[in-house]
């Protein structure tokens, strides 16, 4: 009777919501709460999780994020990566690297789902499909020239630059050589295999993490988001991910490693320095920005850097949203607030002009852009928004046709800003450069262990002293729960919204 009124509540409010979605978001995200210490949870007998019975689960080329997500629970990957996306070994025995060398042994007696052994041939295939271009990991192994297969347990990754922190790009899902494109699914090692017939996830007897609590997983189709949605709100889904609108349910958030930034051009006159960048950058109230625009929330960026990193020290972010340090800097540089114009003006008449270039198509990112135009106006800029379609925008963007426009990247997990923010970067439009900024990135790239959090460190300073770009907010995601026993067992990552639910106990086991 309780899990019948606890239904009939979250059907009700899951309806509202998605009629609603006016609801105002938190400055962060907290990590995953867990019920209270002491409190009973009712164990479900099932559960049940959407899933695209159209799309592949191929790990690497699915069309289906919630089945990308899946693949998780199929496959297992090199190293996994925890909550602050530090690489712990998981098919990877070591993981040894040397300059442009990487030694990687593979754990020993591990079997695919079908029985066969899996050896490092089948993770040189893996990686040869990535190589190839067109898969979810492209952007993991950008800078990798070859792989080797030494011996049945070992490889070798040559790469054309260094990076100490390569192990972080390793949690790749390992697919069975030739068995990609095999029916809807291909060969994987992990907790589970996918039953087609039945649809449903059947807990893998001879995973190579021991055996897990949770038995089997039913598959509901729900081929978009609001079908998932009123699956959810009817009681036949036991959690859905929710990418665009914020509920006010029991659900749980995590930090995801998707970056909303505004870029900057350096030969705009307002832009042109590094006082004036972080100037502007201090007058934006971040939490502001996500309270009246973000309808899944997000977690505030002071650095391009994710806060949540395994390396990050906010010690070397030096300001955060003050409106006092930026008149400072702007008096320092000859900019003072004109009280007839109201714009900020130099001694010989100059004020502080930028055009924002955004895209119109995207509803969302329309009205951050007027928010930022707006606080900015209100300092005294001169602001002048710029909408351009959803093919107009990709092209404005890549010829450096913009003072600011307001972007999104998916950072890896190596934390690697070089292509938005290095001298010849491929995502740098605007051609910005800096020598410091350069070869902090490169110091970052070659340090030892031991000179990790010193190179770090230096890198997030020079990142918050240069202001290359002006971090906004990292994404949210959110997993909002109709069994609310999920939550004493899910801890989200950045990379799996689903890490820990296989140790859920059903009742009745």
């Amino acid at each position: 009777m309780r899990r019948a009124l606890y239904r009939w509540g979250f059907a009700l409010c899951l309806g509202l919501c998605l009629l609603l979605c006016a609801c105002k978001t938190s400055e962060s995200a907290e990590p995953p709460k867990k019920n209270v210490e002491g409190a009973a949870v009712e164990l479900p007998d099932s559960i049940s999780l959407p899933y695209v019975k159209t799309a592949s689960f191929d790990p690497l080329t699915t069309t289906s994020r919630v089945n990308f997500e899946l693949c998780a629970l199929l496959y297992d990957p090199l190293v996994l990566l925890d909550e602050t996306m530090r690489p712990i070994p998981f098919l990877a025995q070591s993981i040894e690297t040397e300059g442009l060398r990487v030694t990687v042994t593979l754990r020993p007696n591990v079997r695919f789902q079908d029985g066969t052994p899996l050896t490092a041939a089948d993770v040189a295939a893996t990686f040869s499909r990535i190589l190839e271009g067109g898969t979810h990991y492209d952007a993991r192994l950008r800078d990798v020239a070859a792989v080797e297969q030494l011996d049945e347990t070992s490889l070798l990754i040559t790469l054309r630059r260094e990076n100490s922190l390569f192990a972080s790009l390793l949690e790749i899902p390992i697919v069975k050589q030739g068995s990609a494109g095999e029916g809807s699914t291909s060969v994987g090692s992990g907790k589970y295999r996918f039953d087609a017939l039945n649809a449903c996830l059947v807990r893998n007897e001879d995973w190579i993490g021991g055996r897990i609590p949770l038995t089997e997983i039913s598959l509901v189709d729900a081929p978009d988001q609001q079908s998932a949605a009123f699956s959810l709100s009817a009681g036949n889904l036991s959690l859905m991910t929710t990418f665009g609108s914020k509920l006010t349910l029991n659900s749980l958030r995590s930090v995801t490693n998707n970056l909303v930034f505004l870029g900057v051009n350096p030969s705009c006159a307002a832009l042109s320095t590094a006082p004036l960048r972080r100037a502007l950058s201090a007058v934006l109230s971040r939490s502001t920005l996500l309270d009246d625009n973000v309808a899944s929330g997000g977690f505030v960026a002071l650095s391009p850097i994710n806060p949540r990193w395994f390396l990050f020290d906010s010690a070397a972010v030096s300001r955060g949203t003050d409106p006092s340090y930026a008149e400072t800097a702007l008096r320092e540089e000859g900019y003072l607030l004109n009280e007839e114009t109201g714009l900020l003006t130099s001694t010989s008449g100059k004020t502080l002009s930028l055009r924002l270039l955004y895209n119109g198509a995207n509803a969302g990112r329309a009205a951050l852009a007027l928010s930022i135009v707006n606080q900015l106006t209100d300092f005294g800029y001169a602001v002048t928004p710029v909408e351009a379609s959803a093919a107009e925008y990709p092209r404005l963007v890549a010829s450096g046709s913009f003072d600011l426009y307001l972007g999104e990247v998916r950072l890896t997990p190596d934390m690697n800003l070089s292509p938005l923010v290095e001298t010849g970067g491929s995502l740098n439009t605007a051609r910005f450069s800096s020598a410091a900024l350069d070869e902090a990135l490169r110091a970052m790239k070659s340090a030892s262990a031991e000179q990790l959090e010193a190179a770090a460190f230096a890198m997030i300073e020079a990142l918050d002293r240069e202001t290359p770009v002006i971090p906004l907010y990292f994404s949210i995601e959110e997993l909002v729960l109709g069994e609310p026993a999920l939550e004493t067992v899910l801890a989200p990552t950045p990379t799996n919204p689903l890490a820990g639910l296989e140790q859920l106990t059903l009742s009745g086991e």
